[in-house]
């Protein structure tokens, strides 16, 4: 379990260590990474302080949460999340 980085993405508002939280999280192998992760991006609060309002007017392709999902599809991360 990544403790520190579940920390942060609970509490943290700086926008690069949520970041680099959540790609821990979605490259770890511990179901309890997967789990609040996954709380996280579905949590409107969490989403807020990854991008602001702001950032979704602008190109789609530099939010954040962005970097996020496409550290979920890669094939490591899809092995430990679906086994």
């Amino acid at each position: 379990m990544n403790a520190a980085e579940q920390q942060t993405l609970q509490q943290s508002t700086d926008p690069k260590a949520l970041v680099h939280a959540a790609q821990v999280l979605a490259s770890s192998d511990d179901p309890a990474d997967h789990q609040s992760l996954g709380a996280a991006l579905v949590d409107g609060e969490f989403l807020s302080r990854l991008d602001d309002d702001a950032a979704y007017d602008g190109q789609i392709n530099r939010l954040r949460v962005g970097r996020v999902l496409r550290t979920l599809a890669t094939p490591a991360a899809r092995r430990s999340w679906c086994g």
